[in-house]
């Protein structure tokens, strides 16, 4: 049998690598971050989604921004974040009676996104359906408390603002 200092040797190189390589991550991950030394840590992507849905509103006064039922959303964010806002929904205007519908996307009392559909009265009584998608992006909100509100009118109350869909996300 040939001795054994050759396996000793291997043993002993393989056993300073792992202290080394050991000794490098105790350092680099544990003590490193508690002396104030190296990186610190990447912060983490926080994302909140708030969401709001109701089946079909009419406006109760003519010619007069009323809250869809339903469309507002509160939250708060405590650091600067993005916000991405989406509104959709259906409009029906009864052409025999109105001819308009306007909606506008509010954060707390500032206009972000407005959108109006007209008809043009055909002498008959017709129901005219859109597919309504507003969208707004703000790339740093800061921190605060904040209100997103859906307001719509037209000119009669027949008028009817269905499928309605909000929503909000915030992220880090």
């Amino acid at each position: 049998m040939g001795n054994g200092k050759g396996l000793a040797y291997l043993g002993l190189i393989l056993g300073l690598i792992g202290t080394g390589l050991g000794g490098y991550v105790f350092f680099d991950y544990i003590l490193a971050p508690l002396l104030g030394f190296g990186d610190s840590p990447a912060e983490t992507t926080e994302i909140n989604s708030y969401y709001a849905e109701e089946y079909q509103t009419n406006p109760t006064t003519p010619d007069t921004y009323e809250t869809i039922e339903g469309m507002q959303i509160s939250f708060i964010n405590t650091k600067t974040v993005s916000l991405h806002i989406l509104f959709t929904c259906y409009v029906r205007i009864t052409t025999a009676l109105g001819t308009y519908a306007q909606l506008i996307i509010l954060l707390n009392s500032t206009v972000l996104t407005t959108s109006e559909y007209y008809v043009e009265e055909f002498g008959v009584t017709t129901q005219e359906r859109f597919a309504v998608n507003m969208q707004n992006y703000i790339s740093a909100l800061l921190p605060g408390s904040y209100n997103v509100t859906v307001l719509g009118r037209s000119d009669d109350v027949t008028t009817s603002f269905f499928y309605n869909s909000l929503y909000v996300q915030t992220h880090t």
